[in-house]
């Protein structure tokens, strides 16, 4: 293990400093280091820290070990980026001191989602600690430019994987996997194209969202019984969530709007690099329901989905016709101006309005559908044929790495995923929907 030094501010180096942010990973508080030179390591560089910084004479007992162990999360963190290999990444954390609280009766108080022993207030400082000793590099974020990242320097990125292997690390238990959202109330005008941040909502529990927590729990288990491995690899333990939303932090709380599993690994990776991926040392394959909102549209509606690619409109890429779908089904009202995900066709001579028109005459069976705030209601359909799915293939002994619309499996066991898929898609919505399977190039 390297002994470590602060080095002179001017001299700090840094790793890389990636320019694209879709690969950044979201700080998790469970996260901690796991055996002995983990350990070793992060007391090393607390002693450190202690030695440097100057502290108050008068401060809690308990103050000394919060430091270290939100040193000890936040190196756990970084050790993520080690073992996944991918230094174009970084650890995106909320530099917000009300990041550790949400919305209760209009007002902001610490509550389930957050791992109580590690505040905000004592996060930021530990970050703020790690930069001056020049063990990190840290991006700020802001309005427009998302969140706050942080990344290693070369020499605590070499500690964290000495001789080119990651430390281990494990999770802490008690991380909430059924997650509220709401867009944050605001005053600030925005730009249409500009996002709401969202805020996490506090709830009471009910039998629904109980059940919803033993679903998670046993997709959770499941994904952690088996080897998974990127570019051969370890990859770091697997905990998925479900997040749901609604439209005002003040209204009543509700699991019918959006749903969707998040946190794997494996839905930050380009397309193309999904192949590299193994389950118990196999090769794996992606089945996935070939344009899901256009087919449940037309399946809600009771008629045939037209032959044909339904994402083909002249004069559009089809990942800009994706795009557009999605955001007509989310959207309330109709399309006046571009979304920001298809602001680069303005060049091109195209508005919203002609969006709206090129995709209604495509889809004139379901356009009535447009402008509706129908998207919400289809993520969650989408989610729980997706739930479904991942358990009845683990009731048979399959596991399965589930993207919104689709999951990854084993090779050998694609067939019977897209089977169940079909199975789960007609259950729900009275007709199976159309299932692609995507053998990998490797």
């Amino acid at each position: 293990m390297t002994t470590l030094e602060a080095p002179p501010r001017t001299k700090r180096r840094v790793a890389s400093v990636p320019s694209q942010r879709r690969d950044d990973l979201h700080h998790d508080p469970w996260l901690v280091p796991l055996g002995e030179d983990f350990e070793a390591l992060v007391n090393e560089v607390f002693e450190l820290m202690e030695a440097s910084c100057p502290r108050p004479k008068r401060q809690r007992s308990d103050a000394t070990q919060r430091r270290r162990d939100t040193l000890a999360n936040v190196m756990a963190n970084l050790a993520v980026l080690q073992s996944l290999g991918r230094n174009e990444a970084g650890i995106a954390i909320s530099a917000k001191k009300t990041g550790t609280r949400v919305y209760i009766n209009g007002k902001l108080r610490p509550t389930r989602y957050h791992r109580q022993a590690q505040p905000q207030e004592v996060l930021l400082k530990v970050v703020d600690e790690m930069e001056s000793l020049g063990l990190i590099t840290r991006q700020r974020g802001s309005r427009r430019g998302g969140r706050t990242t942080i990344w290693p320097t070369f020499s605590l990125a070499r500690d964290l994987a000495p001789g080119g292997v990651p430390l281990p690390l494990t999770r802490l238990p008690g991380a909430e996997t059924v997650i509220l959202k709401a867009p944050e109330p605001t005053t600030n005008k925005r730009r249409h194209w500009e996002k709401k941040p969202k805020v996490l909502v506090e709830y009471e529990d009910t039998d629904e969202t109980r059940l919803m927590r033993t679903e998670m729990a046993a997709i959770n288990t499941a994904l952690g019984s088996v080897d998974i491995k990127f570019d051969g690899k370890q990859q770091p333990l697997v905990h998925l969530t479900r997040r749901f939303q609604i439209e005002h932090p003040q209204d009543p709380p509700r699991f019918d709007r959006h749903g969707r599993l998040y946190d794997g690994f494996w839905e930050y990776l380009r397309k193309e690099q999904r192949g590299r991926i193994t389950i118990d040392s196999h090769p794996v394959a992606e089945a996935d329901f070939s344009g899901f909102f256009v087919q449940a549209c037309y399946a809600e509606a009771g008629i045939e989905l037209p032959p044909g690619d339904p994402y083909s409109v002249d004069g559009l890429a089809r990942e800009d016709t994706k795009a557009a779908m999605s955001a007509l089904l989310c959207k309330n009202g109709p399309m006046r101006q571009l979304p920001e995900s298809l602001e680069h066709l303005r060049l091109e001579g195209w508005t919203g309005r002609k969006v709206q028109e090129a995709m209604s005459r495509k889809h004139p069976a379901i356009a009535h559908l447009f402008g509706r705030g129908t998207g919400m209601k289809l993520m969650f359909i989408e989610s729980s044929i997706m739930v479904e799915v991942l358990l009845r293939l683990i009731s048979r002994g399959v596991v399965a790495l589930p993207l919104h619309d689709g999951l990854i499996a084993q090779s050998k066991c694609i067939e019977e995923c897209a089977a169940t898929m079909g199975e789960v898609s007609e259950h729900v919505l009275g007709k199976p929907l159309i299932v692609s399977i995507k053998n990998y190039v490797r």
